[in-house]
């Protein structure tokens, strides 16, 4: 177990920060401090007990992560009620969890849309068992929770598949500074209950707890099935890759199952979630059809990728799911078609363009694990490479959403470790630190031009 035995400058910041927080939460509702305060000490006191960190990074990684995303919420929360007086975003998305989450806890087995609400629904009851109104203060802290797990999961992966330490600061740029890792946490999104148990269960393949890795698959998949069903993809192919003779017959039972069981829910018409499995078919081609018209109306770097050959599109796809996006917008963007007329400050311009200008430092790694993943480099588990790729083409030209990519961030300090341990692949020797020096002045330079444009 580990115990603070002193408090380092860092664990001061973050307190300091945690602290800043709690008093502009004042400003938007007097219970703020008391649920993220009880949340934090709660959940750590836990967390420490059940010997969750491995080490002291980890935990600094941790207390880092709450604090850090408990301010960004909180000055998201200031913003929300100032221009939309109301604690939710823009888009409405998590206002229509929150809706969901008041509704079903009276009726938990009534059918829904996944099952992140009937986890909301089961907060909210908790706290009415108490004599306590519902109130959206009760689940963010939830959110922030399984984000700054999710963030030292990230660290954990990073040393698995590199050996290398990286430094706290490395994984705040590399994940906490990507603006849509973190929105997406401070919201009442689910898609970073997704991220957490994607990566717990890559974590567990790696180091060989498979058993434990097909719980997280179970987990998964009542929050958004195509993603349980990309975790099934991932676990036979490295149980195919790992197969030995005696265990060929295991495999073919197995697969047969699988398929006998997918083919009997899509010819049954079975709904999972939201999900009309006879309809599969007809939902990933209006996906594609819908994508590719988005794609070529707004222009620019997405609709020439659209227009480039299937081969060059499939490896450009990766290198556009880390290193974007590229591109600054005025503080003032409009922050949806229906608010356009409206002179809103906008967090997400602002967010991306702090992500933007953080990767002017991250790129030359980012380029250089990327190149070693495609090549599967020797030295480098090549379940990572199958994961990374396979995730990217699921994203880039299946889901097609900025938040799913909420996803694959936690895999970055993982790329950039890859990029520091192992030198990029070319027949031409470069040092290191020249060829990331080079990429990002270039880097710096299309932002340059694209601000002249």
């Amino acid at each position: 177990m580990f115990i603070i035995n002193r408090i380092s400058p860092l664990n001061l910041l973050c307190f300091v920060g945690f602290f800043v927080a709690s008093i502009l939460s004042l400003t938007v509702e007097h219970v703020i401090p008391f649920y993220f305060g009880i949340y934090f000490f709660l959940f750590f006191s836990i967390l420490n007990k059940v010997r969750f960190f491995r080490c002291k990074k980890e935990m600094d990684i941790y207390i880092m992560s709450f604090s850090f995303l408990y301010l960004l919420c909180v000055i998201l929360l200031i913003h929300h009620q100032y221009y939309y007086d109301s604690p939710f975003d823009a888009y409405g998305d998590d206002e229509r969890f929150y809706s969901w989450g008041k509704e079903f806890q009276y009726n938990l087995l009534s059918p829904s849309y996944s099952i992140y609400e009937k986890i909301i629904a089961l907060v909210f009851k908790f706290y009415s068992l108490f004599g306590f109104k519902e109130s959206i203060y009760q689940v963010l802290p939830f959110n922030i929770l399984v984000g700054s797990l999710t963030t030292v999961l990230s660290y954990r992966l990073a040393i698995a598949i590199t050996g290398r330490d990286l430094s706290v600061f490395v994984v705040f740029m590399t994940v906490l500074m990507n603006y849509t890792f973190s929105q997406n946490t401070v919201h009442l999104y689910r898609d970073i209950y997704i991220a957490f148990l994607s990566i717990a269960f890559l974590v567990d393949l790696v180091e060989g707890r498979n058993v434990r890795a097909l719980l997280w698959v179970v987990l998964v998949t009542p929050f958004r099935l195509p993603n349980g069903l990309f975790l099934i993809i991932v676990y036979m192919f490295i149980f195919f890759t790992n197969m030995t003779k005696s265990s060929l017959v295991k495999f073919i039972f197995f697969s047969g199952l699988m398929l006998l069981l997918l083919f009997s829910s899509i010819g049954s018409g079975l709904t999972v979630s939201k999900y009309n499995l006879a309809n599969i078919g007809d939902i990933f081609s209006s996906r594609i059809e819908k994508f590719s018209e988005g794609a070529q109306q707004s222009g620019g770097g997405l609709a020439v990728l659209n227009e480039l050959p299937g081969p060059v599109r499939f490896v450009l796809n990766n290198y556009v799911q880390v290193v974007r996006p590229i591109g600054i917008n005025p503080p003032y963007h409009p922050v949806r078609e229906s608010l356009e007329d409206q002179k809103i400050l906008n967090p997400r311009a602002i967010g991306w363009m702090i992500t933007t200008i953080s990767l002017i430092f991250l790129i030359g790694p980012y380029i250089t694990g990327i190149n070693n993943i495609l090549t599967f480099r020797a030295g480098i588990n090549p379940l990572f490479c199958v994961y990374f790729i396979l995730m990217c083409f699921v994203i880039g030209f299946l889901s097609f959403l900025d938040r799913h990519r909420v996803i694959i961030i936690p895999l970055f300090p993982t790329i950039y470790a890859i990029g520091l341990c192992y030198s990029n692949v070319t027949n031409v020797r470069v040092e290191k630190k020249l060829f990331f020096s080079v990429c990002s002045c270039l880097f710096l330079l299309l932002l340059l031009a694209r601000l002249i444009r």
